[in-house]
C-alpha cells in the first residue's frame, strides 16, 4: 500500500529486496514504531525520472 502511494506521486524506495523484506517483517513483529517507519522510508524515497 506505501509503495503504491509513493509511485502515485512519482516516487519510489531506493532499497534492496532483502531490505525491503526486512523492514516489513521487523514492523508486523511491532519492532518498528511510528517515527522509525517515517524515517526510514524518508531516507529511502526518490523522485523518480
Amino acid at each position: 500500500m506505501t509503495r503504491l502511494i509513493l509511485l502515485d506521486q512519482n516516487l519510489d524506495i531506493k532499497a534492496s529486496q532483502d531490505e525491503k523484506y526486512e523492514f516489513i517483517i521487523s514492523i508486523t513483529k511491532g519492532e518498528k514504531n511510528f517515527e522509525t517507519i517515517k524515517e526510514w522510508l524518508t531516507s529511502r524515497a526518490y523522485k523518480k525520472g
